[in-house]
């Protein structure tokens, strides 16, 4: 088994201080604080949600002759990423540059994963991709914040063309048909939006929900790589 951290979102209790949450869950206050940066100008209050990271997710992994290179870990630690992005993008807008940073070298390792097991020409294009992919979902909760249906007119229409581009270049699998790799990668980005939809509802249990299954879909990507 292979054990990965994943953030999850605490809900402040009623007077509950920032000693409190992190002997809860046995990390440290400046690693919460890393995590949401607002408690470095106030205190927590109740009904606040907050990052938390955990270390409980078990990967069984298969065997691999290079083991520098773990991608299932890879996999599930950017799904955490892009979460995070997220979180800050809606609750803590300072923060986001900090994650953008992390999450570029995520899709760096990303794509190391894409040409261990293919050799391909496309790499450039997969990556500019997957970046466009993340910043689709970043447009995704400006648009529904601001409930702008001309932008959710014009998101539509790039997201239709952003799955048919990832289903042109085969980035499930190279031996996939283009049109499982669309289906795949619609479901995936679909489920990104409702998650982004739940948190905004601060509908926090539901959107933990619909992360476990994005972790799923990421676990099965990598599989059929």
């Amino acid at each position: 088994m292979t054990y990965a951290s994943k953030i999850i979102l605490y809900i402040v209790q009623p007077n509950e201080t920032l000693l409190d949450i992190a002997n809860k869950f046995h990390i440290d206050g400046r690693e919460l604080t890393r995590l949401n940066p607002v408690l470095k100008y106030s205190s927590p209050h109740e009904g606040q949600p907050l990052n938390i990271i955990v270390p409980d997710i078990d990967i069984p992994t298969r065997e691999t002759s290079d083991n520098s290179l773990n991608c299932q870990l890879i996999f599930i630690k950017h799904a955490s990423l892009i979460k995070e992005l997220i979180i800050a993008k809606i609750f803590v807008s300072d923060y986001l540059l900090t994650t953008t940073q992390s999450l570029q070298e995520s899709n760096d390792k990303i794509i190391l994963c894409i040409e261990k097991k293919h050799q391909t020409a496309n790499i450039y294009n997969y990556k500019i991709l997957i970046e466009e992919m993340q910043n689709e979902l970043i447009n995704f909760v400006e648009i529904i914040t601001q409930k702008d249906q001309e932008a959710l007119a014009n998101f539509n229409k790039h997201f239709n063309d952003l799955v048919a581009n990832f289903s042109q270049l085969g980035i499930i699998s190279l031996n996939a048909s283009k049109e499982n790799s669309k289906d795949t990668i619609k479901n995936l980005m679909k489920q990104w939006e409702l998650f982004i939809l739940r948190l905004i509802a601060y509908k926090f249990d539901e959107a933990e929900q619909i992360y476990r299954q994005i972790e799923s879909k990421y676990l099965e990507i990598e599989q059929t790589l």
